[in-house]
This record gives structure tokens, C-alpha cells and sequence, in this order.
């Protein structure tokens, strides 16, 4: 086993060069999924003068176990993901102008990186995910989001996100653990 399952990972790029970029999205893909997927959903959200960066998962997994199972179980492969992410967030310069976005386990990723690296970002979007570790996990993270604004969807019928639990983690995410960041949610009936 290798201790940066995600190093040098290959990342996707599309949209505006990232030089002349008025915003970077990071886009972050599901278990199974690939950045070549998730890159498509950046076609559909309309923002003009923005650059698209999808990294791709080692063999298309973040981590192979649950989100809601312990970090430590997820290792190294979480570890070098956030790793991976936080290299993103540095190579698109200014974090206020950077939105991280992801789906299902990509959607976890974005959250947890986000929690941990608190700082005023030009979003967060979560879409099917939640933050990372089993009900209960201590959630002490520093730092403010100075106003970032958060979006966070997921289906009443999810297979791999039990309502509840992500209910809980909303309440957590917009609530609890992550001060001065302003949010809106949406739950989609049995999709």
C-alpha cells in the first residue's frame, strides 16, 4: 500500500485558462466516478470567466470505506486526498474566489476540507455527501468562513447516505461546527 495513494494524481481542466480566471471551481467526483464525468457538470452551471479543475481519484475512490466510518479506517488514502485538494486550493490562488463542489464521496471530501481548512471561500457545495467519520465524531474545527456561502442537496432516498445522518451532518455543517458561513439546503423526494 502506498502512503500518497493520490499523489500525482491526474487533474481535468476546462473553461476560462486559469490565469485570466475570474473564479476556479474545484470539482470533485463521486466513488466510481471520474473527473471526466464531474467535469461535465461544470458545462451546466453558467459561470462565465470561471476555470475547471477535476482531479481523479486513484483508482476512482477517495477512500474505500464509508463516510461514516472512522477517519482512521479511511487512511492514508483521506489524508492524501485533503492533500490533493489543499494543492487545488493553492494553485487557484485566492480562496475567496474559489468554490469547492462535489458529489456523494467527492461531496464528503469538499465538506471535510473545507471544516478543516476554515477561511472565506467563494462557495462550498455539497451535493450527497456529508462530513467524515461516524456519529459522534468530535468536530472542534477552527477558523471562520468569513461569510462563505454553502449549498448543500441530497435525495430522501440516498443508497449510501442514510437520511438521518445527513440531516444530522447539515445541522452540523451549517449549524454547529462552522461559524459565520451562510447556507441554504435542499432535500430531492425519492430521486
Amino acid at each position: 500500500m502506498t502512503r500518497d495513494p493520490h499523489g500525482g494524481a491526474p487533474v481535468a481542466a476546462a473553461g476560462t485558462p486559469l490565469a485570466d480566471a475570474r473564479a476556479v471551481v474545484i470539482l470533485l467526483h463521486g466513488r466510481g466516478g471520474s473527473a471526466a464525468d464531474i467535469l461535465a457538470l461544470g458545462e451546466h452551471l453558467g459561470l462565465d470567466g470561471a476555470a475547471y479543475l477535476a482531479p481523479q481519484a486513484a483508482g476512482a475512490s477517495w477512500y474505500p470505506y464509508s463516510f461514516l466510518a472512522p477517519a482512521a479506517q479511511n487512511e492514508p488514502w483521506l489524508a492524501s486526498a485533503l492533500e490533493l485538494v489543499g494543492a487545488l486550493v493553492e494553485k487557484a490562488g485566492a480562496p475567496e474566489r474559489t468554490v469547492l463542489a462535489g458529489f456523494s464521496q467527492g461531496a464528503c471530501l469538499a465538506l471535510e476540507f473545507a471544516a478543516r481548512h476554515a477561511r472565506r471561500y467563494g462557495a462550498v457545495i455539497g451535493l450527497s455527501g456529508g462530513l467524515i467519520g461516524p456519529p459522534g465524531t468530535p468536530r472542534a474545527y477552527g477558523g471562520t468562513f468569513g461569510g462563505t456561502p454553502c449549498f448543500l442537496g441530497c435525495s430522501d432516498v440516498d443508497p449510501h447516505i442514510p437520511f438521518s445522518a445527513w440531516r444530522r451532518r447539515r445541522r452540523s455543517w451549517m449549524h454547529g461546527c462552522l461559524p459565520c458561513i451562510t447556507g441554504s439546503w435542499r432535500t430531492w423526494a425519492r430521486m
